[in-house]
C-alpha cells in the first residue's frame, strides 16, 4: 500500500510539472505575440 500512495506522489508532483510548463509556454507565446505583431509586410 504505501508503494501505491509513494508512486501517486510522484506521478502528482510530474502532472504539476508539465501543467506549470505548458502554462509557461502559453505565457510566453502569449507575450510574444504581444511584442511582435504579425502584421501586413509590404
Amino acid at each position: 500500500m504505501t508503494n501505491l500512495l509513494f508512486s501517486l506522489k510522484v506521478m502528482g508532483i510530474g502532472l504539476i510539472g508539465i501543467f506549470s510548463v505548458t502554462i509557461l509556454l502559453i505565457l510566453v507565446m502569449m507575450l510574444l505575440t504581444k511584442i511582435f505583431p504579425a502584421g501586413k509586410e509590404n
